[in-house]
């Protein structure tokens, strides 16, 4: 069983004029709660891309633009909520599946390599995953609050614990030798 999208915006490539089209998505109340639920944020307070999109001269489509977003963490030290702001550039091509380019198992990690396109379903991009998949990129994964940070341990290691036990019975064993 598939989850729902998180974002659905649906653009048919025919509807497209030969030079481009502009357009804002904004994400509903509804679908920031969704978002902020998958991500593992406290809220998603605004969710917003502003792209623009044309053919590629080919059966595809191209879109750039810049998302922006505003959302509250969790402080991964102190767990107080953290607000953030995220803008990320967005720049995809979207291509039929057949003969474009094969489903492969193989995964190629060279960066100077383009992305293979995003699918277009019939006639269609769906422009909403592309934004909360940038969106992911964006997030920082371990934010903090001003001033949070991890205690630091002293050169002689903990005082107490599971092995404060063990380190004291070092201490008074006499070196072998």
């Amino acid at each position: 069983m598939t989850e729902p999208l998180l974002l659905t915006r649906s653009l048919k490539r025919a509807e497209v004029p030969s030079a481009g089209t502009s357009l804002v998505i904004e994400a509903s109340d509804d679908e920031r709660r969704r978002i902020a639920a998958a991500f593992g944020l406290e809220a998603c307070d605004s969710l917003a891309a502003t792209l623009r999109v044309w053919p590629d001269g080919q059966d595809g489509l191209i879109v750039r633009g810049h998302l922006t977003a505003d959302v509250t963490y969790r402080c991964v030290v102190t767990l107080e909520p953290v607000p953030g702001r995220v803008e990320e550039p967005i720049d995809v091509r979207f291509a039929p599946p057949a003969g474009r380019h094969r489903a492969s198992t193989e995964v190629d990690v060279a960066s100077d390599v383009e992305d293979p396109p995003e699918p277009l379903i019939g006639d269609a991009a769906d422009l909403g995953p592309v934004v909360t998949e940038h969106l992911a990129l964006g997030l920082d994964p371990y934010p903090r609050a001003p001033g949070a940070a991890l205690p630091v341990l002293g050169d002689n290691g903990p005082k107490s614990g599971p092995f404060s036990y063990l380190a004291s019975l070092r201490a008074r064993t006499p070196p072998k030798g």
